[in-house]
């Protein structure tokens, strides 16, 4: 495959230059990627853009998340595969650094910010009301809640907020066919796109009533155990099991819930606007650290509610948590 042939050329012109060169490009005409010999991942973590699509070409429109964001023009796409895949980029313009290098430091900063406000966001809002949720609409839940059901809600709120994050980075890196029928009209990105266009029109979403809950359990289902004529082959792997997280088998979580949910873990706020993530730009690592920091979290029950508990919040918040890279 060429793709593998790049990463093999990549590697050995690393060794002959002692690291000076270190970018190769890959392209069939119509896609442009970049490749860094320095990435975490270099046959996963590569820049595209596809030139047709920049260039206008009968046939390659935008798609769908594409057109999330007004910014993202046919125009702005051809500007940045002129700047990017352009001589001035590779020739060093700040002492040693190039414009890539220059670019790829930006890069890192704004996945930071993308992580830190998703994390916020998850810790201060979305888990503390997705476990009182869980608990509220589980009709087998023990009265007076003891620690294992407590704990069985902690897991299932943690399952269901990775579900989301593997299935959102999944289809946004195109591993799952979200951009082509049948699976598409299936698929957590027409739900996160409706969920938007709902919200962009003052819609208020039900209390009681779940009609996005059964379609997120209908996905959940076809990647745990695959649907041929979906396009999807099973995945493997415990997350998508029924029997990871039974208590999210015997729930119905109603739309407000799932729409605040779905909502907040595709969109972060820019310049006082939500802005469409697309989980495409981030790693595997920052995705790690968002759920990571959720693990230490404990519950307790307050008041007939399941409440996170104030200590563990406090700690996590005053930084007194700290987990190095290197670990």
């Amino acid at each position: 495959m060429p793709s593998t042939q790049m990463l093999q050329y990549l590697s050995r012109v690393d060794i002959q230059t002692s690291g000076v060169v270190r970018l190769g490009i890959l392209t069939n005409g119509v896609k442009w990627r970049l490749y860094f010999q320095g990435a975490l991942s270099v046959s996963e973590e590569y820049l595209e853009i596809d030139l047709a699509k920049a260039l206008g070409l009968p046939g390659y429109d935008l798609d769908l998340v594409e057109r999330t964001d007004e910014r993202l023009t046919q125009a702005h796409a051809l500007k940045l595969f002129y700047l990017l895949f352009g001589k001035q980029a590779f020739l060093q313009i700040d002492g040693k650094r190039t414009f890539h290098d220059i670019a790829r430091d930006s890069g890192k900063i704004w996945e930071e910010q993308v992580t830190r406000d998703l994390s916020t966001l998850v810790f201060g809002d979305l888990f503390p009301k997705l476990v009182s949720a869980v608990a509220k609409h589980d009709a087998q839940r023990p009265s007076p809640m003891d620690a294992q059901y407590l704990d069985d809600v902690r897991q299932s709120a943690l399952i269901l907020l990775y579900r989301l994050l593997f299935v959102v980075y999944a289809e946004d890196r195109d591993l799952l066919p979200d951009a082509e029928e049948p699976y598409k009209s299936y698929s957590l990105t027409a739900m996160r796109l409706d969920i938007a266009e709902q919200r962009a029109r003052a819609r208020v979403f039900s209390q009681t009533a779940a009609t996005y809950w059964p379609k997120l359990l209908a996905v959940f289902k076809v990647i745990a155990e695959g649907d041929d004529s979906l396009g999807v082959p099973p995945y493997n792997g415990g997350l998508f099991a029924k029997e990871s997280a039974p208590v999210l088998e015997r729930i119905s979580l109603p739309d407000a819930l799932i729409a605040d949910l779905i909502f907040g873990l595709s969109h972060r706020i820019e310049d006082g606007e939500a802005r469409y993530i697309n989980y495409r730009d981030l790693s595997v690592q920052q995705l790690g650290t968002v759920y990571e920091r959720t693990l230490e979290y404990s519950l307790r029950e307050m008041d007939g509610a399941v409440v996170v508990d104030a200590d563990d919040a406090a700690r996590h918040s005053s930084g007194s948590y700290y987990r190095p890279t290197a670990l």
